[in-house]
């Protein structure tokens, strides 16, 4: 509400805090300007000083206005600083003429009326009283509005870099789905020509594959168990490729339905170790993976053998490339990512510290188990 009241362009908020301000400023002003007569009589001096808060007020709207509609707007912030300081200053001196002018037409007379002290002023000290009124008027507005304009540009940018992360998350998901559809259908591909029997299952592990990446991915998070099942189907489309010819180990450990991950996140690291690994070895292939939560810390390892000319592709490839773009973007300061080649073994090791939100369990329905293990 607070909020609506300040920034908001709608004629009625707009009406409401100016009237806000200016019953504050005429509240200040006539505290100020009862000091001089408090102590002779307090009744006197606050109804005084009351009407004379008000004689005055409409130098101080006149200045305010001219300098958060005008003088700021137009010169300030658009790096017209001289003009603005030129202006600013013919402005108060203006001002503060203006009410030597009211102090002496009006002010006096009141003050005679009334019975109090009522020194005359000459123009010197007409003009001296008169800017301190003028500065003081003067420095409320501009600090409000200069802060208003603060607060906005920086609203205005946060929403700009949320928008630019958003925009550059979905161009590299856009460019992982097809890379990892790409590598997946050619297995299917090689199944199919070869008249495997395996070929119905592997239909039916790659349709859950993107039921998942079409309906759980498209959120910011997901469950860890989700992500974790995605890469047990995933390897087990590899083993039906592979077949005898393929030792895995596979090891999950401490995974919870209360952690959630970014979707896709894991998968790259995987996909490369069968792409840049396994594919490679003419002989028995195999591939280490292990991941362990303990607490909020999840720990993923991927090790497989490879040769001096995979390990090149696998360090820039399109999926560990764009895997580093994400874990900077989502996981700032959160996350630790080496890959590194041991005598014809490659490693890549991630820690990322998890976010933990409850589950609400939801049914799920019974087509969705076409991608669960056999």
């Amino acid at each position: 509400m607070l909020e609506t009241l300040i920034f908001s362009e709608k004629r009625k908020y707009v009406l409401t805090r100016h009237t806000l301000f200016w019953l504050c400023w005429l509240l200040f002003f006539t505290y100020i300007y009862a000091q001089k007569f408090v102590t002779i009589n307090p009744e006197l001096a606050y109804i005084s000083s009351f009407w004379e808060a008000l004689i005055y007020m409409p130098i101080h709207i006149g200045m305010g206005y001219a300098l958060i509609y005008w003088i700021i707007p137009v010169y300030l912030l658009r790096s017209r600083y001289l003009m603005s300081v030129l202006l600013m200053a013919v402005s108060i001196v203006l001002a503060a003429l203006v009410s030597h002018f009211f102090t002496v037409w009006f002010v006096e007379p009141l003050r005679d009326s009334m019975g109090l002290p009522n020194p005359r002023s000459n123009m010197f000290y007409g003009l001296m009283a008169g800017l301190r009124g003028t500065n003081t008027t003067t420095g409320f507005t501009g600090t409000i509005k200069l802060l208003k304009f603060w607060y906005q540009k920086k609203v205005e940018n946060e929403t700009l870099k949320r928008e630019k992360l958003a925009a550059e998350l979905n161009i590299l998901k856009g460019q992982l789905h097809p890379h990892f559809l790409f590598n997946t259908l050619n297995n299917l591909y090689g199944h199919i020509v070869s008249g495997s029997e395996h070929s119905g299952d592997i239909v039916l592990r790659l349709s859950g594959l993107l039921r998942y990446m079409l309906y759980e991915c498209s959120a910011e998070k997901v469950s860890l168990q989700k992500e974790v099942h995605m890469l047990e189907t995933y390897v087990e489309l590899e083993k039906l490729r592979y077949g005898d010819r393929l030792d895995i180990s596979m090891r999950m450990q401490g995974v919870k339905d209360t952690h959630q991950i970014a979707p896709l996140i894991l998968l790259p690291f995987v996909e490369n170790a069968f792409k840049h690994g396994t594919s490679q070895m003419l002989d028995q292939a195999w591939i280490s993976i292990s991941l362990d939560v303990s607490e909020h810390f999840l720990t993923f390892k991927v090790i497989n053998p490879v040769s001096t000319e995979s390990t090149t592709k696998i360090e820039s490839g399109i999926g560990l490339a764009n895997v580093r773009k994400r874990l900077e973007m989502l996981y700032p300061h959160r996350h630790q990512l080496k890959v590194s080649d041991q005598e014809e073994t490659f490693v890549a090791y991630l820690k990322l510290t998890l976010d933990e939100v409850p589950v609400v369990p939801t049914h799920q329905p019974k087509s969705d188990s076409s991608y669960e293990l056999a």
